[in-house]
């Protein structure tokens, strides 16, 4: 059983360019493109991996003239909503989440660029127990 932050940073560092569609591929930002399957890959890993303490849902937006996908954890104790953007850092500015809505996938298993997401994310938490290896994941936990 894993924290959704180990989850989440194992998810970031298994992303890479070939992942990503055509448009977004060689962007100079290495998380550009990979908000979806890097969301998509979160929701299921909470679900099956995770520690079953928190409800996951999956939303999406418009930020900065770009569809944006992320998802938004639900504590099953406290209620307390918390945000998780695995790719945030790809825009100039923080993404304004009270403009997201709750939206489906696009496909009801995990798709093929997810399985591969969650493969290796996978492999890195079978192969460490710190997230110290890890980069930071944007992360904003609210009440509201």
């Amino acid at each position: 059983m894993y924290t959704s932050l180990q989850i989440a940073e194992a998810i970031k560092a298994s992303l890479s360019n070939e992942l990503r569609h055509k448009q977004y591929q060689n962007s100079e930002n290495p998380l550009t493109g990979h908000c979806y399957v890097a969301s998509e890959a979160f929701y299921h890993l909470v679900r099956t991996s995770g520690d079953h303490s928190c409800i996951v849902d999956f939303r999406q937006m418009r930020w900065e003239d770009e569809s944006h996908w992320y998802c938004v954890a639900v504590d099953l104790k406290t209620f307390e909503k918390t945000v998780w953007d695995i790719t945030a850092s790809q825009f100039k500015t923080t993404p304004d989440y009270r403009r997201g809505r709750v939206v489906s996938f696009l496909t009801v298993w995990p798709s093929q660029r997810a399985q591969i997401v969650i493969a290796r994310a996978l492999n890195i938490l079978e192969h460490s127990r710190t997230s110290s290896e890890y980069s930071y994941v944007n992360r904003l936990t609210t009440t509201e």
